[in-house]
């Protein structure tokens, strides 16, 4: 694939896309949105390629998943994203269980099996990888595996034609709100790391964004700043995520306000729970970005007079 600008390719509408903007927000997701907190550090240059942004969201969002997978909790994942002559390289290490030399070979095909031990509670690698290897080579790229072997760590790498920097305002950096339209969101999230980087992501998304790091304070914010939508953690130290559902209810903010959870927790029993606080939807963690894009989206359109409540 050359770049050649916008257009469709094997089925996929391109664009120019900052590689290291899709990076950014979806390791933003995987260290916020799993049900443990994961630190993920980012070594990021500027290289734009021709591709389907969703579909380098979705070969981003599988390795990174692998390399969390496989990796213990206190371990680190790193992202890279270099130019090297005239491929846009990404780079997704991790220091976790690596790959034993005889399955290299074999490590993108569907529902590859690993030892128990490697491949722990999960038994095999299933389709995830498989995925990566097919969008890749849809935008006429490569993706390889290495590691020292088991206990060892891995890398995988992606391999993209490079295209110059487009002319003008970077397509990336553009906000994504326009699937719905941009939202003020208040972010109630207790980890301090976690609370920033979805501030950031939503932000980068054209959204106005609030955050808190507790229950009392997000019904103080919701009753002053009066948001669109909530996005609520349930963990809270002080009153639960439920109890700041009730509260909000409680107040007459009406139904002007969307309350979304945010749990690590996903039983029918929880859902229920959520609903009867007083929550518009429940989302498991972890939540990917085109996921909660369409949840946004899917919001009703805010009320014009933010003078009035229900």
């Amino acid at each position: 694939m050359t770049g050649t600008g916008s257009g469709w390719l094997s089925g996929l509408m391109t664009a120019p896309v900052a590689l290291a903007i899709v990076a950014t927000l979806a390791a933003l997701v995987l260290a916020l949105l799993v049900a443990v907190p994961r630190e993920v550090r980012l070594r990021l240059a500027p290289v734009w390629v021709d591709a389907d942004r969703g579909r380098v969201e979705q070969i981003v969002t599988n390795l990174l998943d692998n390399a969390d997978k496989f990796s213990l909790r206190h371990e680190a994942i790193e992202v890279r994203v270099v130019q090297d002559a005239g491929d846009a390289v990404l780079e997704v290490w991790d220091w976790g269980q690596g790959i034993a030399p005889e399955l290299l070979g074999a490590i993108f095909e569907a529902f590859v099996q690993a030892p128990q031990d490697f491949a722990r509670a999960r038994g095999g690698l299933g389709l995830g990888l498989t995925l990566v290897k097919r969008l890749t080579e849809m935008h006429g790229g490569k993706v390889t595996a290495h590691s020292d072997g088991v206990g060892k760590g891995a890398c995988f790498t992606v391999r993209l034609p490079a295209i110059p920097a487009p002319e003008g305002e970077p397509v990336e950096h553009r906000p994504r709100a326009s699937r719905g339209q941009a939202r003020r969101i208040l972010v109630v999230e207790d980890n301090d790391d976690g609370r920033a980087m979805l501030e950031a992501m939503l932000t980068l998304e054209g959204h106005d964004v609030h955050s808190v790091p507790n229950g009392v304070s997000a019904v103080a914010a919701a009753r002053n700043w009066k948001p669109d939508v909530a996005l609520l953690d349930i963990g809270l130290p002080d009153i639960d995520g439920y109890e700041v559902a009730r509260r909000l209810r409680a107040a007459g903010l009406g139904a002007r306000l969307k309350l979304v959870a945010v749990s690590g927790y996903g039983q029918s029993d929880d859902e229920l729970r959520a609903y009867q606080a007083g929550f518009d939807m429940h989302l498991t963690k972890p939540v990917s970005p085109d996921f909660l894009r369409d949840v946004l989206a899917a919001l009703a359109p805010a009320e014009p007079d933010r003078a009035s409540d229900d």
